[in-house]
C-alpha cells in the first residue's frame, strides 16, 4: 500500500527550506489549501503567509520573490504546475510575503 504525500505540507517545508538556504527563517503563520480539478488533471490550490526573520531576511525575502517561478521543488507524487509571489513586505528587520502554487497529482 502506498502513501499519497501531503502536497500542502510537503510545499510549505520546502519553500521554509529555500528561505533557510539563504542564512534567513520562514515562519508560515497562515495557510490554505483547496482541491483543484480540470478535465484532465487534480491537485490542489496552495496560499501561504510567511515571515522572513534573520540577518539576511531582507534579501532572502527580496530573492524567494524575485526567482520563485524559476525554482524546482520537490512534492512527492505531485508536480508544482505554478507557484507565485507578492512584493515582499518590509517591517523593520523582518519580511512578509504571500505565495501562492498550484500542485497537479503525477501519475
Amino acid at each position: 500500500m502506498t502513501t499519497v504525500a501531503d502536497p500542502h505540507r510537503a510545499l510549505g517545508h520546502a519553500i521554509a527550506a529555500r528561505v533557510a538556504m539563504a542564512n534567513a527563517c520562514a515562519e508560515i503563520t497562515h495557510s490554505a489549501a483547496r482541491p483543484w480539478a480540470s478535465v484532465t488533471f487534480s491537485g490542489a490550490r496552495h496560499c501561504y503567509d510567511l515571515v522572513i526573520t534573520g540577518p539576511d531576511a531582507v534579501s532572502a525575502a527580496r530573492a524567494l520573490a524575485a526567482g520563485i517561478d524559476q525554482e524546482e521543488f520537490e512534492v512527492r507524487g505531485h508536480l508544482v504546475a505554478d507557484i507565485f509571489s507578492s512584493h515582499p513586505e518590509f517591517v523593520g528587520d523582518d519580511a512578509l510575503i504571500c505565495i501562492e502554487a498550484l500542485t497537479v497529482e503525477a501519475n
